[in-house]
């Protein structure tokens, strides 16, 4: 395992069985499923769990069907992971099986159309189709293009016709800056091409009781309608049907849809799918309706000396709203970053940046989060408690409060003691 910091590797547990043409995937919660591969003699259907919070690498008590090795893994975004061809030590396969994270299984799901190994397989973003292409084909390179979605009932697997330029065995796929474009390189072949498919995604990936979902997407046909299905995830109600037109450009947006909590639809705390369907594409997106939040931060004491220890409480409250009436309740979970702003160049509510000086990180308990720091030196600081949410789709979105200045007096000299002093000297 290598240091994001430092650069420096370091030891990241031992497998179980040494292997090579494995696969692996990092599973939602941040562990990695290792799985196939051949340890030199044939290939396995064993599978293993690195935990990077222990440093520890353990078996899985399930195993695949089939062993397999120069296949490929790939989380969906369901939190599935799809492990999909390889060879079996004999010939090419058309097999994948699905690997349940929370159950720790893994069960046989639709055949690819081609027979593959040492294909390239990848999670396309704002899509969730796995791209699946070239690789090995009983002794022949193939340059044929696939996808696997889980969402089509119909066909989970189906042939693209927009076939590689070039076969390629044992290639690469990463995405590009532009949105629905990935670059697939190498594979026997020194150049590279690109992919292109049709995207949805929504502006935010959590949203209030009745806060707009803006929906919009790119790729589509100019001036064909996309179908938009928001489903949720509890399946206790009809699906929610939208169109967009695609413009000349073959961009999609849809302002139609927000989430409710009322005596009829329960969405805080629901998972929701939007599904867009065009003439020749499809594509899924994914998002939450966690709990809107508030916080405020108070000070012990302020003005307070040079040194002397003060302590801030940040009160954070959860909207249990129901129908257009408020219900603030204190919030469960989250914790809250106390800083000092006066250095910071970004906001609170913005994914990445300098937010200022941390001072400290407290967990909320019961509504409240403490922190007590003496600050050096006299001068006024910008105070600013940053609520960080247990989100997603049963908790609480972040929030912020207000900025409070702190005054800090500076410490006082005792000038006649300092004059008798020097005298005395």
């Amino acid at each position: 395992m290598t240091g994001g910091r430092t650069g420096t590797s370091v030891p990241a547990g031992t497998l179980s069985v040494a292997r090579a043409d494995h696969a692996a995937a990092r599973l939602l919660d941040g562990r990695v499923l290792i799985v196939g591969g051949s340890d030199g003699n044939a290939p396995l259907a064993i599978a293993e769990i690195f935990d990077p919070a222990t440093g520890s690498i353990a078996p899985l008590p399930a195993s695949l069907a089939t062993p397999r090795m120069k296949l490929s893994a790939t989380t969906l975004l369901d939190g599935h992971v799809l492990v999909a061809g390889g060879n079996d030590g004999v010939q090419d396969l058309a097999t994948a099986e699905i690997f349940d994270a929370e159950l720790g299984i893994f069960w046989a799901t639709s055949s690819l159309h081609t027979p593959r190994s040492g294909h390239v397989a990848m999670l396309l973003p704002n899509n969730n189709t796995v791209l699946i292409a070239g690789g090995m084909s009983n002794g022949v390179p193939v340059a044929s293009v696939e996808r696997f979605a889980h969402w089509i009932e119909s066909e989970m697997f189906y042939a693209d016709s927009n076939t590689m330029a070039a076969a390629r065995t044992g290639a690469v796929a990463v995405p590009t800056a532009r949105d629905g474009v990935v670059l697939v390189g190498g594979g026997g072949s020194s150049d590279a091409e690109f992919y292109g498919f049709a995207t949805v995604k929504t502006d935010k990936l959590d949203y209030a009781p009745y806060e707009t979902v803006t929906i919009s997407g790119s790729g589509w046909q100019p001036g064909e309608t996309v179908r938009l299905r928001v489903t949720e995830d509890s399946d206790s109600h009809y699906d929610w049907v939208l169109e967009a037109i695609a413009d000349d450009s073959g961009n999609v947006i849809n302002r139609d849809f927000y989430p409710r909590n009322d005596d009829v639809y329960h969405s805080v705390g629901m998972r929701f799918y939007v599904t867009a369907v065009g003439i020749a594409s499809q594509a899924e997106a994914t998002f939450t309706d966690a709990m809107p939040s508030r916080t405020n931060l108070t000070s012990s004491l302020n003005p307070s000396p040079a040194g002397q220890s003060v302590t801030f409480t940040a009160t954070v409250d959860m909207n249990e709203k129901h129908g257009n009436t408020d219900n603030w309740q204190p919030a469960v979970g989250g914790s809250v970053k106390f800083y000092d702003r006066t250095t910071a160049t970004a906001a609170c509510d913005q994914n990445n940046g300098n937010y200022g000086v941390l001072l400290g990180t407290s967990a909320v308990s019961a509504g409240q989060a403490t922190f007590s720091y003496a600050f050096p030196s006299g001068g006024t600081y910008p105070i600013q408690a940053c609520y960080r949410g247990t989100g997603g789709n049963d908790g609480t979105q972040d929030s912020f409060s207000p900025v409070i200045a702190q005054s800090v007096n500076s410490a006082t000299v005792n000038t006649a003691t300092t004059a008798s002093n020097a005298s005395a000297t």
